[in-house]
């Protein structure tokens, strides 16, 4: 079953299991449907934001690749951005102006399949995550610069159910089917054991850490200046399908 919630409204978004080709949306304060809209093929996803109204369909994005597990996402503002796979062989994401009803740009963000995407609140992030789930990278929109990397480890492959930025976007959270819960910290980071060194040495570490990964290969560099969680939490059962937040 699919659930969307209009934010703080009273409209919810409803696919049930019994019918997977109809969209009913529902008022759940005056117990009522308000309308439905069946479709050919079965709902994999659905996404709304604040600029949502009831409306037919007006635009339909063709050719795009086979999409099983419903990834996608639309970004919460009126800029109205659609982010979906560009591909089933690797981690590209495409972007679309749903305002605009034309086509972005392209993002290689991972070498291997999609399994998440997340816009920021305001569109001018996007988190992905491949379906290895070791690594989370956060992408500036408009130029499709990476602008963070995260590890969430490397010994073993899991599979990223959810992410989720805060309102002012200096973190981002993650959920998979394993029992921990990690939160990213974007932009600058102070480490707590260091926050009383002086400037002029923290300078040397900062100026020797750049100079030592300068030297490094490509992929070694890479896991150098990775990112990880600087907080986790256990959930009390693994392998359900969950979902995380972080208030709006």
């Amino acid at each position: 079953m699919l659930i969307e919630r209009l934010f703080s409204s009273s409209l919810l978004m409803l696919v049930s299991t019994q019918a997977p080709r109809k969209l009913r949306i529902y008022h759940f304060q005056k117990n009522n449907e308000i309308c439905a809209q069946s479709y050919t093929n079965t709902v994999l996803a659905v996404k709304l934001n604040r600029d949502a109204d009831i409306f037919p369909v007006i635009h339909t994005i063709r050719d795009t690749p086979s999409n099983a597990t419903g990834i996608i996402d639309l970004s919460a503002t009126v800029n109205s951005f659609l982010a979906y796979p560009g591909s089933i062989n690797n981690g590209h994401v495409q972007l679309f102006d749903v305002t605009r009803l034309n086509s972005m740009n392209t993002i290689s963000a991972h070498t291997s399949p999609l399994a998440a995407l997340r816009f920021n609140y305001d569109g001018k992030k996007l988190a992905t995550a491949s379906n290895r789930g070791t690594v989370i990278r956060v992408f500036d929109t408009e130029s499709g610069d990476r602008l963070y990397e995260f590890t969430r480890g490397v010994k073993r492959f899991v599979n990223i159910y959810s992410m989720a930025f805060s309102i002012d976007s200096n973190y981002l959270c993650s959920s998979s089917n394993t029992e921990t819960v990690h939160v990213f910290r974007l932009g600058p980071t102070v480490d707590p054991i260091n926050e009383n060194e002086d400037d002029e040495e923290q300078g040397w570490v900062d100026y020797l850490s750049k100079q030592a990964s300068s030297y490094l290969p490509a992929q070694m560099n890479d896991l150098w200046m990775r990112g990880k969680s600087f907080a986790t939490a256990r959930l009390p059962s693994v392998g359900k399908r969950n979902a995380v937040a972080l208030p709006l």
